[in-house]
């Protein structure tokens, strides 16, 4: 143990070989931030000197601070990227590998899979990435959105929480559930309470409308039953089929009435100055119900 903490100290302290003064001085920021425990303000530093002069020595500091802010995933991606420079008989080869070892059961892992059923074209994102179902996806330990579009579906989305070395598996898209018992569901569909309550509004007058012609042909047919009579007393050679289309159609039509006057009358328009009128209206061969809209 003590040889491998000489040799991070002794990888840590590699010079970060920029020529450029400024990586330079980041760099030499970094290092005395990470000294004093500060490492949160660190890796910033340290991220920007690797990309204005890469060097080995940069890196083997830089996932040093992801593992000490908790950035897990990014430490082992780092150590890797690091592996994959030095030179093949290089002598810090050994203590970059165990270092990988070290990280690799501390990673949470999520793996995503698509419900039976969903769609071909479904597409998933990782807190707005896209995200491959069916695979394992290292992660670092936290929180992160899964959001699901199907076509002609509103958007399901999910949160998931994952701790240190945490492994999970997550089923979403159509009548998803989760296989873990994960803190996630989707959530309301991506339409506003003012369209909701209008769509609400609209169908109310519809049923209303259907049931206004529906009463209005009880009207007619019992009219056509009763014309030509004296009394109460119905016409025709067999007026019980008339009779029982009459009832059907007065029970169609007292129920959409009913049916949309509640629709209407529970529904917050958003636009209150708009008015709906339905009105009977009769011609030379029949009647019929009109339905206008006001503004």
């Amino acid at each position: 143990m003590k040889i491998r903490t000489l040799l991070l100290v002794a990888l840590l302290a590699l010079p970060a070989r920029a020529q450029e003064s400024g990586a330079e001085n980041l760099f030499r920021e970094a290092r005395a931030l990470m000294e004093q425990g500060d490492f949160e303000r660190a890796c910033p530093k340290l991220e920007k000197s690797q990309r204005l002069d890469p060097g080995e020595g940069t890196l083997a500091n830089l996932a040093e601070c992801y593992e000490k802010v908790g950035k897990l995933a990014d430490a082992l991606a780092t150590w890797r990227e690091l592996l994959r420079q030095l030179p093949a008989h290089h002598e810090r080869r050994d203590f970059v590998r165990a270092k990988t070892a070290e990280l690799l059961p501390r990673i949470p892992r999520l793996t995503i899979r698509l419900a039976s059923g969903a769609p071909k074209t479904t597409e998933v994102t990782l807190d707005g990435e896209p995200a491959k179902a069916g695979a394992p996806i290292t992660l670092n330990p936290g929180s992160y959105l899964i959001e699901v579009k199907e076509p002609l579906r509103a958007a399901k989305r999910y949160e998931v929480a994952l701790e240190e070395g945490e492994k999970r598996e997550l089923v979403v898209g159509s009548g998803s559930e989760d296989l873990h018992d994960l803190d996630a569901g989707p959530t309301a569909p991506l339409t506003s309470p003012e369209a909701e309550s209008n769509g609400k509004r609209t169908a109310g007058f519809v049923s209303i409308a259907i049931g206004g012609v529906a009463l209005l042909g009880y009207g007619v047919i019992e009219l056509a039953l009763l014309g030509g009579c004296d009394g109460d007393q119905r016409c025709g050679s067999d007026p019980a089929p008339k009779q029982r289309g009459a009832q059907a159609l007065f029970a169609l039509g007292a129920l959409g009435v009913g049916i949309g006057t509640v629709l209407v009358l529970t529904s917050n328009p958003g636009e209150p100055e708009r008015v709906t009128v339905v009105r009977p209206t009769f011609g030379r061969s029949g009647a019929a119900l009109s339905v206008e809209r006001r503004f």
